[in-house]
């Protein structure tokens, strides 16, 4: 986990967990170092032109949050690979050769021995020998060249292969054997592309390596964009599902609850609606840490925090800087009657923003208790 690496914990941008963050300004370090490259190639004042003409290019790289320096402190110019654990930079297959570090080691022979032993490796699909084998980690060590690999791939990747779907096999002590009797079941589970043998019985590798995985979908496009479509499948699947059973378990919930139970939770999700917002798109709700009325989601939409509807002049969006909820001012506490809530060593802005909420709560609190019996409100 590149989280759990030395120096990477702590990218974590909001809404982000340690591992997301992690691999995010990885992909950014990645992006800084290429750009070097980029840079060396054109003249210093066509570079500084492009900075000035477009100043925000490197900003939100490669997420929102997250932006490179035009080189104003050497990031770019001092960039160096990123890298982890016991991996050199001379080794990291994406390096450009012209960037590639200057101080590269040469091949020690154990390092030559294992690339005599790649050329001699045998593919275990069309039998020819092949210099990028893939080995097997399995019980009975195999090896596959990167095209029959990724022609392997590619067809498990489809919504009935193996890559969707859990497998079970009994594999036999002498890993192909007619004769033998099965001893283990292994399993392979959703979201792994097990060994091609395992589909038969004859090993148990029931998981390929995410480095090989990795590694070799990179040489070919089709089969990377097939695999990125069935972990979308499963990650869809496996929302719906939870979706599903949170909709049992609260269906459950709500059939073992007393009116008043009931109430208690109604009037709960009127608090929680009345004190954040919803995004218009992404449908999260939101809450502002200050009294401007204009919102920037996560997702990337800017919407008008005090009546919910997009910024912009069309229809059903609420214009911002004019004409808009903000045709005053774009500061609560700036409008009339909306300059005095502040409590407890609260700014003006802080407190008419809780005030904005606690009139939303009470404005939601009125619709809940319109539509319950009397008594069950005075009991709760």
């Amino acid at each position: 986990f590149l989280e759990d690496h030395p120096q990477w914990g702590g990218y974590a941008l909001l809404n982000e967990n340690a591992g997301t963050g992690a691999l995010h300004e990885f992909h950014r370090q990645r992006q800084v170092y290429f750009l070097k490259n980029v840079k060396r190639k054109y003249k210093q004042d066509t570079w500084e032109e492009l900075s000035k003409k477009e100043p925000e290019l490197l900003n939100d790289i490669p997420t929102f949050g997250r932006s490179i320096s035009w080189d104003y402190d050497g990031e770019i110019e001092n960039a160096t690979a990123p890298v982890f654990g016991n991996t050199r930079v001379n080794k990291i297959r994406w390096l450009e050769k012209d960037i590639a570090s200057p101080n590269e080691e040469e091949v020690d022979d154990d390092e030559e021995e294992k690339l005599e032993e790649n050329i001699r490796s045998i593919c275990g699909i069309c039998m020819e020998p092949t210099r990028n084998a893939n080995f097997c980690v399995g019980n009975a060590p195999h090896a596959l060249c990167d095209e029959c690999f990724c022609g392997y791939a590619g067809a498990q990747f489809e919504p009935t292969g193996a890559f969707e779907g859990e497998r079970r096999q009994n594999i036999t002590s002498g890993g192909s054997g007619a004769g033998d009797s099965a001893d283990q079941v292994v399993v392979s589970e959703r979201g792994h592309l097990p060994c091609y043998l395992f589909l038969t019985g004859e090993c148990n590798c029931a998981s390929i390596p995410a480095t090989t995985l990795a590694r070799v979908l990179s040489t070919d496009e089709r089969v990377l964009d097939l695999y990125d479509q069935a972990r979308r499948r499963i990650i869809s699947a496996d929302e719906e599902r939870n979706r599903q059973e949170a909709a049992r378990a609260q269906e459950e919930s709500e059939a073992r609850e007393t009116p008043v139970d009931r109430l208690r939770r109604v009037v709960g999700e009127a608090l929680s609606r009345g004190g954040r917002t919803k995004c218009p798109d992404c449908d999260v709700h939101v809450q502002k840490n200050d009294a401007c009325m204009h919102m920037e989601c996560p997702c990337g939409t800017r919407f008008c925090y005090c009546c919910g509807r997009r910024n912009g002049n069309g229809q059903g969006e609420c214009p911002k800087n004019g004409g808009g909820c903000d045709s005053q001012t774009p500061f609560l506490e700036s409008y009339p009657g909306w300059s005095a809530f502040d409590i407890n060593g609260e700014t003006p802005g802080m407190g008419a923003l809780n005030e904005f909420h606690r009139l939303r709560m009470m404005y939601f609190l009125r619709q809940v208790k319109e539509n319950c019996p009397a008594e069950d409100w005075e009991a709760l």
